[in-house]
């Protein structure tokens, strides 16, 4: 039940131990050396009793005092209190949590709803660190799973797969590629090798001890396969095609470990490292899947067949098919993992106790098959799950990736007093999540999405109280200045004084949309251009392409302005060239523009009495967006335009009012942001 201190903490404690003993001596020398001093009532009754020998001489009181004195550091050093250290760390002041010990870890994860993961160990403790450490790396915590599997193999040094874990945690994942530095974000560069290949060759040691020990033990026997493939994953050179052949040679082993022992979760790790072959890049020019991707699918669905609730399974699912489109006619879609992401959202599993990511994982698939609440929802379970870790003293694994999607869910679901209250605790991520791992690579002050919530729902008085961004305000990804920032305030500022021109002079109202769209345009230039991350193709997930969405704003800015003018059809082409801009960004979650262009476009062609093609863009980014309440209510009027007794809309009226069931604000039109 105790967890010993380290070899600082012992040497911190044994000098503390020595100071306790000399100053006791010292200051009974001094007070013997004054007793021929004038002395208090107190004084003198002490040296009366000394004199008598009814106290002990100088030494015995310093003994006794040092006795005592280590019998309460031994106790600290048994219990694992940690407060003596943090007295004097850095920062210890503002420290409000407490770190776990391995014990109280242990203790933490105690009820993980029925997983288990079965390892060669003689401590239940380490047992229990071992499992949770597969869940956070699963959880993509790398931070949290590296310190379970730590601390794991301190309580048990011959534990196998401590070691194997350290290593597994170390290594490259779905959303660490290789790099050939270490980047601002999750990545894996040569820096990152030596570490996994002295954990693997670690666990490789131990794993061969224990089938000598236990030459007849399955589970010695399994745990050498997993070091095993560790061991030879890592002695790859770290180059594209070397680290896709290592990395597909360990996807095979662990296939074969899962299939000889009937491991579950071997299988899903199989699929896990297929996967990691071509990170987000799992699908032919076709649409097909590449030959990787294909066997991650089948053994995905082989482990679900099996154990429905695989943390790692559901998880790995609903990654390898959330960012495939029906337009491009691809050979899976997001809605096959729509059970995956039900069964954590709904269901009963590990991910309860508190794995943020994992119960944010659902929001993937939600929005892409328009179940934009359930969406909101996960993501709030997630918030609650990353602020309780915060409390433990634990690292959260990207509260703001968790946040943007639930704000983005929000916008589109019409729930804007849910998009306002998550955009404003968005801007206060460093002071909510000092702990936080932030996926975009370090905490700042986020300060677009309110904005552009309220350019979404036309929301113009808020926009036009909004002070101008200060020089700390960026947008979700790191950036060196606030152009971004103050491109959004500009853009948000244009629409907003676009409409409201009606109340105004139409020269004068056109001359001050012309004035700040000339700032927007200039705040836009700003706009540095930024380097692709990976994984991900284009931008890759790690980058925002703020340089593409200024682009975008602008056009959209010069087509508000060309309508306010009277000149509508103009407006058009600069539509068309900022879908197809929004169109080249690629996938990502949440998608980087909170309002797609169609919408602005097929308001427009409303407008301009060309209800086909108003139809037609609707129905497309329906197919991207479905069942989003703008382009429902956009179709559905130009349905009735072509044909006002039509019945084919009941149905689409149904959709409508289903999207909009929670929101707290009326939808009057395809596109608020471009009605007066």
């Amino acid at each position: 039940m105790f967890q010993l201190a380290t070899s600082a903490e012992l040497t911190c404690y044994s000098s503390l131990l020595a100071f306790v003993t000399v100053t006791a001596a010292v200051t009974e020398l001094r007070r013997r050396t004054l007793r021929n001093s004038p002395a208090s009532p107190k004084e003198a009754f002490e040296q009366n009793l000394d004199h008598t020998g009814h106290r002990s001489s100088v030494c015995c009181r310093s003994i006794v005092v040092s006795i005592c004195g280590g019998i309460v550091l031994l106790f600290i050093v048994l219990t694992g209190w940690t407060w003596l250290p943090l007295k004097f760390a850095p920062g210890a002041q503002s420290q409000t949590c407490t770190i776990m010990s391995g014990v109280d870890r242990a203790r933490f994860y105690s009820n993980l709803g029925g997983f288990t993961h079965t390892v060669l160990t003689f401590s239940p403790t380490a047992q229990k660190l071992i499992e949770a450490g597969f869940l956070e790396e699963w959880n993509y915590n790398q931070v949290e799973a590296l310190q379970s599997f730590r601390l794991a193999a301190e309580l048990d040094p011959s534990a196998s797969m401590a070691p194997f874990g350290e290593a597994y945690a170390l290594g490259p994942g779905a959303n660490r590629a290789l790099t050939n530095t270490r980047m601002p974000y999750p990545s894996f560069s040569p820096d990152d090798l030596p570490a996994c290949r002295e954990a693997s060759k670690r666990a490789m040691r131990l794993a061969q001890a224990a089938l000598a020990a236990k030459p007849n033990s399955d589970l010695a026997k399994k745990e050498l396969a997993y070091a095993s493939a560790a061991m030879h994953r890592f002695e790859a050179d770290h180059e594209d095609s070397a680290w896709a052949a290592a990395e597909s040679s360990y996807g095979i082993a662990f296939r074969d470990i899962g299939q000889t022992w009937q491991d579950p979760h071997a299988l899903a790790m199989a699929a896990e490292a297929f996967m990691n072959v071509r990170q987000w890049d799992y699908q032919h020019e076709n649409g097909t899947l590449t030959w990787a991707a294909q066997q991650a699918h089948e053994l995905i669905l082989e482990v679900l067949h099996v154990q429905p609730h695989n943390p790692l399974a559901l998880h790995l699912h609903m990654h390898l098919v959330e960012a495939t489109s029906a337009l491009r006619a691809e050979q899976l879609t997001a809605a096959e993992a729509e059970g995956s992401a039900e069964r954590i959202a709904f269901g009963k599993g590990p991910w309860w106790i508190g794995f943020g990511h994992l119960l944010h994982m659902p929001s993937h698939i939600f929005l892409r098959i328009g179940r934009y609440h359930d969406a909101v929802q996960a993501n709030i379970h997630a918030y609650a799950a990353d602020l309780a870790d915060e409390g433990r003293c634990q690292t959260p694994y990207g509260p703001d990736h968790n946040m943007a999607m639930l704000i983005s869910a929000a916008a589109m679901a019409g729930e804007v007093g849910t998009a306002e209250t998550y955009s404003r605790r968005l801007t206060n991520l460093a002071k909510n999540f000092p702990q936080a791992t932030v996926a975009a690579g370090g905490p700042h002050r986020e300060a677009s999405f309110l904005l552009l919530t309220w350019t979404m729902h036309g929301r113009w008085q808020d926009i036009l109280k909004s002070p101008h961004p200060g020089p700390d305000d960026r947008g979700l990804c790191p950036a060196r200045t606030n152009a971004y920032a103050l491109a959004v305030w500009q853009f948000a500022r244009t629409m907003a004084l676009a409409a409201a021109a009606g109340g105004a002079s139409p020269a004068a109202a056109a001359q001050n949309v012309t004035d700040e769209l000339a700032a927007l345009e200039a705040a836009a230039a700003n706009i540095d251009p930024e380097e692709p991350t990976v994984p991900g193709l284009g931008m890759g997930i790690y980058g925002c392409d703020y340089h593409s969405l200024g682009t975008i704003y602008v056009l959209v800015g010069r087509a508000r302005l060309l309508i306010l003018k009277g000149q509508p059809a103009a407006a058009e082409g600069l539509l068309k060239q900022a879908v197809q801009i929004e169109k080249g960004m690629g996938y990502m979650e949440p998608p980087r523009l909170l309002q797609p262009v169609r919408h602005y476009l097929g308001y427009l062609l409303l407008h301009l009495g060309r209800f086909q093609d108003a139809q037609q863009v609707f129905e497309e980014d329906l197919v991207e967006h479905p069942d989003n309440g703008f382009a429902l209510h956009g179709l559905i009027q130009s349905l009735n335009a072509q044909s006002p007794l039509s019945h084919g809309t009941a149905d689409l009226r149904l959709k409508l009012q289903t999207a909009l069931e929670h929101a707290d604000v009326p939808l009057t039109s395809a596109c608020p942001a471009f009605a007066s």
